[in-house]
């Protein structure tokens, strides 16, 4: 819809919720598939690298392949569900790319058809496959005889799923402009030109850093970890001189035709798109984008331990024989073997890292000391997988100051952090310290004074306060009782304020009118209660029946015995565990 963002994938949305219906709440089945998708992708990449280096000695696409397909850098890709547009569209690329040299080859139209189509669900997967506008024609021009107008007759025609795409995204989203990220997210989003391309050229050197020697690997790079730097730091001028030199290098043996050629040009075009240099992205860096760029480094390192290792093929150089080809190439298997060993090593132990959210933001905390946002992701786990789940209160209140103490670095790092302000709110509320959770509270309205969820977790203080009095009220007689139901209905406005904020700053906030409704209730205001439990029932709330249980509860406190029995019938129906 309109404003919903500038991000289009709709083939990966539809995946997940078809596996959500067959499988619901349970991720292992998107895992598996991830898997899948990645061995096809292998699977795949070996015969159109052996279609596109038919003219090549074998091992290039053989070792290309194995390559890619154990590069730890990969690992955020296969292991994190989300990352799966980042293979479906490499997948679809390259599918593309060997039904265009099927075509060639056969001249059927139903293959250059069956291309397009192709590329269209690359495009649905996710955008970046644009760059192979740019691939499919350089890899005519390097290992095909096609001649120059026919490439661009040929290639021309993928002009076409681009434009469909590019139409369905904006009727989707209502414009083609950029993104516009918070600081968080990308730190280059307020920096000045200068600054934002020293930077983004700075970490276009470590993304090669990473593609060399993948170690650590970090699921957030976000701010403050890489520091802005202009043109002025060392690394980013030899960052510079690199990919300059790669560049020069590439065009002036482009009419020598090589795959290493091929390789440097994918790897730099591919990498162009995330690198921040044309336009602002949704991240400074992340690894998953090296996805489709790594190929290229792959490519690049299968053409030179070849060459170097002078390695042999087998005599036709047509069957790949394994036996044969260890045979007469002992020592640059050896060299492999070693690689391979060290890839798969790596990628083990950052696969258990990547075991659950909390091992996950556990380890990477340490890797990524400046990044609020680890900092944040990794007291959000311990007050939900530690501090939730332990029934002894000591164990609970240290987890507890444990997140605290994450929620102030991430806060030390970044101060207008309204989201840690709040949620560390949260974890003074769980300790009883309603004053240091209210105050955590104020803060972050300040920083963000239209933020539904903050209202929300203030109107609990103020809501069970009214409660706390309310029962006072009951045991007590004359003037004291007075006291605590006058304080009780002073406690009830207040929440109710909050509330009333909470869902004019959402609408479709579930849980805010479901608060909403209870204060209602609670101070009389039976017929505003149903009102405000209809609205929670329109919007899809977390526990259905028990909104049910509580307009059944209203209707009964109205002395409307029909009605609370129809919606109380439903709330048991939906849950019989509510009878008790």
């Amino acid at each position: 819809r309109p404003g919903s963002g500038t991000l289009y994938r709709p083939l990966s949305l539809v995946m997940y919720a078809s596996e959500w219906e067959m499988s619901p709440d349970n991720p292992s089945v998107n895992h598996f598939i991830n898997i899948l998708l990645y061995a096809l992708l292998g699977l795949v990449l070996f015969r159109v690298l052996r279609r596109l280096f038919h003219r090549y000695n074998v091992l290039i696409p053989f070792i290309t392949c194995l390559l890619f397909m154990a590069h730890p850098i990969h690992t955020e890709v296969v292991a994190n569900i989300k990352s799966r547009d980042e293979i479906l569209s490499l997948l679809f690329c390259l599918f593309a790319l060997g039904l265009i040299l099927k075509y060639l080859q056969s001249g059927k139209i139903k293959h250059i058809l069956l291309a397009l189509a192709s590329y269209f669900l690359a495009f649905m997967s996710k955008e970046g496959a644009i760059t192979f506008l740019i691939i499919f024609p350089l890899a005519l021009y390097c290992f095909t005889d096609t001649p120059l107008k026919r490439n661009i007759r040929i290639c021309a025609l993928f002009i076409i799923p681009t434009a469909i795409y590019l139409l369905m995204r904006q009727s989707v989203l209502g414009d083609l402009g950029e993104l516009h990220p918070g600081v968080l997210d990308n730190m280059l989003v307020k920096a000045d030109t200068m600054t934002r391309m020293g930077t983004a050229i700075l970490i276009l050197g470590k993304y090669l850093m990473l593609l060399c020697f993948p170690h650590p690997l970090v699921s957030d790079y976000s701010f403050n970890q890489i520091p802005l730097v202009g043109f002025g730091n060392v690394w980013a001028l030899l960052s510079l001189l690199v990919y300059a030199g790669l560049f020069i290098f590439a065009l002036y043996q482009l009419k020598k035709k090589t795959s290493i050629v091929f390789g440097i040009l994918l790897l730099l075009a591919t990498i162009s798109l995330p690198s921040n240099l044309f336009f602002i992205i949704g991240t400074n860096m992340g690894e998953r984008l090296l996805f489709a760029p790594s190929l290229g480094f792959c490519i690049v390192l299968g053409f030179l331990l070849v060459k170097l290792f002078k390695a042999e093929t087998t005599r036709d150089n047509e069957t790949l024989k394994l036996s044969l080809l260890l045979k007469r190439n002992g020592a640059l298997f050896g060299l492999l073997a070693v690689v391979l060993a060290a890839y798969s090593f790596k990628t083990f132990s950052r696969n258990k890292e990547w075991k659950s959210d909390y091992t996950l933001y556990a380890a990477d905390v340490k890797k990524s000391s400046n990044s609020a946002r680890s900092h944040y992701h990794y007291a959000l786990r311990i007050q939900q997988d530690k501090a939730l789940k332990t029934d002894n209160a000591t164990e609970k209140a240290q987890f507890l100051d444990m997140a605290i103490e994450e929620f102030e670095k991430a806060i030390a790092i970044y101060p207008p952090y309204s989201d840690a302000w709040d949620q560390m709110g949260i974890a003074y509320l769980r300790k009883g310290d309603n004053e240091q959770a209210l105050a955590c509270f104020n803060k972050a309205l300040e920083i963000d004074p239209q933020k539904p969820v903050t209202y929300s977790n203030m109107g609990k203080i103020f809501f069970d306060k009214g409660q706390l009095n309310q029962q006072k009220s009951v045991g007590a007689v004359g003037e004291e009782k007075m006291k605590y139901e006058s304080i009780a209905i002073q406690e009830y406005q207040k929440a109710m304020g909050v509330y009333l904020k909470a869902v004019e700053y959402n609408p479709q906030y579930s849980d805010g009118w479901m608060n909403l409704g209870s204060t209602y209730s609670l101070t009389g205001r039976f017929k505003e209660a149903i009102d405000a439990y209809n609205k929670c029932l329109l919007y899809a709330p977390k526990n259905p029946a028990m909104v049910y249980k509580f307009i059944g509860m209203t209707y009964r406190d109205m002395g409307d015995a029909k009605n609370s029995k129809i919606y109380l019938d439903k709330a048991y129906q939906l849950n019989p565990a509510l009878r008790d």
